[in-house]
């Protein structure tokens, strides 16, 4: 073993493994890394606001990203993706 085990339920809060693990075999925190806000092919909601008018639909993010981050997102309906900024979890706004 190598690294630190976990040894309480509480360090899994908002992570997911990284890669498989054998059964029987103890979880340890490198095992595990932090849930992406906006992940790689999650469906997102996507807002996009010109002057006054605020528009709300759906897509798909291409890549994963963190609250700031630019990332190329697929809206229904669209041929080509839109640059837009992760603002929440599942929520991006389209840069103009």
């Amino acid at each position: 073993m190598q690294g630190a085990p976990v040894t309480d339920p509480a360090q899994l809060q908002g992570v997911r493994l990284r890669r498989s693990v054998l059964a029987d075999a103890p979880a340890m925190v490198a095992d595990f890394e932090r849930v992406p806000d906006v992940d790689r092919q999650q469906r997102v909601e996507v807002i996009a606001t010109v002057g006054a008018v605020r528009l709300r639909t759906h897509g798909v993010a291409s890549k994963q990203g963190a609250p700031g981050d630019v990332i190329p997102v697929m809206v229904d309906g669209a041929e080509t993706p839109v640059a837009a900024r992760v603002i929440d979890k599942g929520a991006v706004e389209v840069v103009q």
